[in-house]
């Protein structure tokens, strides 16, 4: 049996739809997430917003940060690629 797991980057708040809209968006993340295994989330904090809003438990959520790298770091990287 594969493993079925989904990553949350985003705010499951959803304000940004209305508000039968919005409680129809929680109704499905609730009813979904008895049948994954895993959640990814994308930074620490978000991990108590998942928990509340799909009723996941703690166990099934996991953090891995936003790999993002800094304006600095690009341009470092980019020296250092014309040094090579």
């Amino acid at each position: 049996m594969s493993a079925h797991c989904r990553k949350i980057s985003n705010d499951l708040d959803r304000r940004d739809i209305v508000r039968p809209a919005r409680w129809l968006y929680h109704l499905w993340l609730r009813i979904q997430s008895p049948f994954l295994d895993h959640i990814v989330a994308m930074e620490a904090s978000m991990k108590p917003e998942i928990a509340k809003c799909m009723g996941t438990p703690d166990d099934r959520i996991a953090v891995i940060a936003d790999p993002a790298i800094s304006d600095g770091e690009i341009r470092r990287l980019a020296r250092l690629r014309k040094i090579m």
